[in-house]
């Protein structure tokens, strides 16, 4: 006769038994096996559109593996929702957008979040309405423009909603801000917001500074293959900005080659003429600049020297020992 003692909890999605003989005696004892039950989330992962357009909307779904089904909560800029899907809505005034997707697993309470960071298509931009940089004292003007029609413009400036002052006029449609004299106090991000289908599209901004934008390459001309040289890119960016360097036809040929933000080290591995360009740009200020550098590689110069020539002082000793050595023959031979 068989019994089968009950051992708690009915068993989870998996169990099996082992018939174990103990004399007269068989016990059955269910195993229980987890099917991941007790276990972070895994294989989160986030699926939808790697780009998405100013003012549309569009929608991202998150998934995992887990048991029992996981909770999901999602994260954008603050703000958050739940659920396995979102319908997200690009306001626009960013190049790029981070979202976030939470999984839970509600037994273990364990949670695996993932990242997916999303580009941005703005459809409208500020601008300066002249090429000329901007300086104290000088009349200047930005316009609000885009691949949209505008409707209610408002301008901001550091994220604050601009009002009318007697230093500042505003076109009829608000599509241009003007300055009759730059000031100190004007210096800011300013951006501009329009309203399409009932929301709100912002702009991707323009930072109004002052000052100079130039940057140059250190580092020599003339190098040899097999050495190392170290080149580094100077900005004088007094309104901040990015650095990034070019190469004509490709990396240049190397035993060894690093690049780290503003410094490149190189060990030149043929002779070569090389054209370095290094590029700093301030986006928000809509302002770049570019310096060159032309490097020439020559093979190491050679440690081997031509033997002298005949009458060189370097035979004088030879030929002082072969004189001695004629002379004191002869004396051997006259005995």
């Amino acid at each position: 006769m068989c019994t089968t003692p009950t051992m708690g909890r009915p068993a989870p999605l998996w169990a099996f038994t082992v018939l174990a003989l103990t004399g007269a005696t068989c016990l059955l004892f269910p195993l229980q096996v987890s099917a991941f039950g007790d276990t972070k989330p895994l294989f989160v992962r986030i699926t939808g559109p790697d780009r998405v357009t100013a003012g549309e909307k569009a929608k991202f779904e998150c998934s995992a593996y887990c048991t029992p089904p996981c909770n999901y909560t999602w994260s954008l800029g603050g703000g958050t929702s739940k659920g396995p899907t979102v319908t997200l809505y690009a306001a626009g005034g960013k190049d790029t957008l981070d979202l976030d997707c939470i999984a839970l697993n509600p037994t273990s309470k364990e949670t695996t979040k993932t990242t997916t960071t999303i580009k941005v298509t703005n459809v409208l931009f500020v601008r300066p309405v002249s090429d000329k940089e901007p300086a104290l004292s000088d009349p200047f003007s930005l316009t609000c423009a885009g691949s949209i029609q505008l409707s209610a413009v408002l301008w901001y400036k550091d994220g604050e909603v601009m009002t009318g002052t007697a230093e500042t006029t505003l076109s009829a449609d608000n599509s241009t801000l003007s300055f009759g004299a730059l000031l100190p106090n004007h210096q800011g991000f300013y951006q501009c917001v329009v309203s399409a289908n009932g929301r709100e599209i912002i702009a991707n901004g323009y930072s109004l500074v002052y000052g100079s934008l130039s940057v140059s390459i250190s580092g020599p001309d003339t190098i040899e293959v097999g050495k190392e040289y170290v080149f580094e890119c100077m900005p004088n960016c007094s309104i901040g900005c990015s650095v990034s360097w070019t190469f004509r036809g490709g990396f240049p040929p190397a035993y060894s080659f690093s690049l780290q933000k503003t410094v490149i080290k190189w060990v030149p591995s043929e002779p070569t003429t090389q054209l370095l360009t290094c590029v700093a740009s301030n986006t928000g200020a809509a302002r770049k600049a570019t310096a060159t550098k032309t490097v020439k590689v020559i093979n190491k110069p050679s440690d081997h020297t031509d033997p002298p020539e005949s009458g060189s002082e370097g035979l004088k000793p030879a030929v002082i020992l072969c004189l001695a050595f004629t002379t004191a023959l002869l004396v051997l031979l006259a005995l």
